[in-house]
């Protein structure tokens, strides 16, 4: 449709400037940034002027940005600060401008442009992004004291901001990393209490418990490793390393107190019937079991979908329409309907859940080209599963940011790159999506060169490690 649009002016000619910022951000919403440029020169062509307004500007600055061309948003946004110096946005721009450098490694101008945020817009939330990223970037390169400094700025300036919580972990970490453990504990502790649904509290309470037991404060390291596993994590990297401290701690002092918490979840309803309360919903769940009888999972799955989205349903009836996704093939609806439902059960691992659940909860998509292209290119098809479950959930549709296409997430040039080495037609690149075989063949292509690339930069990494760096922390 927006393509249509752009091919006869005198249908855009009726569309408002504001229905068209509308599309743009539509656009850039579902990752089709390169795709919102003509509708972004289209606008500026309405305003007859060389001067580009405000919000022209800073969404050609923006697009820029997510395309990663970074000298040509640099170029927008610096156009923006020249022509309107005191618009609200200016510490917007800045803090741009700063990413901007931080993405080329030239952290001396992001320097530069955070003392001037500072400056200039000391209570803007963007001078508190810039203060974290300059904390954050100390922290990178290990220079620690240097980041904690940062770090205390951001909490005395800005203790009411959203990324507390993340500051406190980084505080924590650098603070642990200089063997500074008290220091270390209180951080932890304090995100702990403060900020219970915070994205880095389990993390923080697994090394809280690693930071007192360095301080021999066994009884206190077993309460917290005791509460990540409580959390329903015994089946994660952060459960299994919770329960090998604990058994530690135990062989430590042999009179600790040590608790296993039962790793049992609440039951599943597999077997329940359903049912719903609505006359629209009743009718849609009416039509999905005739379809399911007539053996067309995929129009039952919507009709299903629809009832679903009449009235909130239970737990069975989610994993009913999981049921019907799984046998009409449609891997990205299932994964993405597991995970938004059933994301509790799937971290707690509970022994009790029968194959079926997991089985429902990664998919095996396309499994067959997968086998036999992952033989072809001496890989193992299970990981190639897991690769795109993590690329695209499975969706052969998906189209990142950056304009990176389909299951594999591949990227135009390289999808052209593949085509001719395989001696495919000339203009793959538009069929990255729609072909699935050469998607999957190409991907392996990928991935086999991407593994390889891994495992040497691994063995480098590790010998200048092993030369330059101190040991890991214990």
């Amino acid at each position: 449709v927006y393509k249509r649009q752009l091919q006869y002016p005198e249908l855009l000619a009726q569309i408002s400037t504001k229905d068209i910022f509308d599309s743009i951000n539509t656009l850039l919403k579902s990752g089709k940034a390169a795709d919102a440029l003509p509708w972004l020169r289209r606008v500026q062509a309405r305003s007859g002027t060389s001067r580009l307004e405000e919000p022209v500007l800073l969404k050609f600055a923006e697009i820029y940005y997510v395309l990663r061309e970074n000298a040509k948003s640099r170029a927008y946004y610096r156009e923006f600060l020249r022509d309107y110096p005191r618009s609200k946005l200016v510490p917007y721009a800045l803090d741009r401008i700063g990413r901007l450098y931080l993405r080329e490694g030239r952290f001396q101008d992001f320097l530069r442009i955070s003392q001037r945020l500072r400056k200039e817009h000391p209570a803007s939330a963007y001078t508190a992004a810039a203060v974290r990223l300059h904390g954050k970037e100390l922290e990178l390169h290990g220079r620690f004291r240097e980041a904690i400094k940062e770090f205390q700025v951001f909490l005395q300036t800005y203790p009411q901001h959203s990324l507390v919580a993340d500051v406190l972990w980084s505080s924590g970490w650098c603070y642990y990393q200089l063997q500074e453990h008290q220091s270390a504990l209180n951080s932890f502790d304090k995100l702990i209490r403060s900020y219970p649904k915070a994205y880095h509290k389990d993390l923080a309470m697994y090394w809280a418990g690693r930071t007192a037991e360095r301080m021999q404060r066994y009884a206190r390291a077993a309460e917290y490793y005791t509460a990540v596993l409580k959390t329903g994590q015994q089946r994660t990297y952060l459960g299994e390393l919770s329960r090998q401290a604990l058994t530690r701690l135990k062989q430590q002092d042999p009179n600790l107190r040590v608790e296993f918490p039962a790793n049992v979840a609440t039951p599943l309803p597999f077997d329940k019937s359903l049912s719903f309360s609505t006359s629209a919903g009743q009718l849609h769940w009416q039509k999905s079991q005739e379809l399911e009888r007539l053996r067309l999972p995929g129009f039952a799955a919507e009709e299903l979908a629809l009832a679903l989205e009449q009235e909130k349903g239970d737990l069975a009836a989610y994993l009913a329409l999981a049921r019907l996704y799984a046998q009409a093939g449609k891997y990205h609806e299932l994964a993405r309907l597991m995970q938004r439902h059933f994301w509790a059960w799937i971290l707690r691992g509970d022994d009790n859940l029968p194959q079926e659940f997991w089985r429902l909860a990664y998919p095996l998509s396309f499994f067959e080209a997968t086998s036999r292209y992952a033989a072809d290119s001496a890989l193992d098809p299970f990981l190639v599963q897991a690769l795109m479950m993590a690329e695209s959930l499975f969706d052969p549709q998906a189209v990142s940011p950056v304009g990176a296409l389909g299951l594999m997430q591949l990227m135009p040039t390289t999808g052209d790159r593949l085509a001719a080495g395989l001696g495919l037609s000339d203009g793959m690149t538009e069929k990255l999506i729609e072909y699935e075989p050469f998607v999957l063949l190409a991907a392996f292509l990928a991935v086999h060169a991407a593994l390889k690339l891994f495992s040497l930069y691994s063995m480098t990494c590790a010998r200048a490690m092993a030369a330059a760096c101190p040991p890991w922390p214990m």
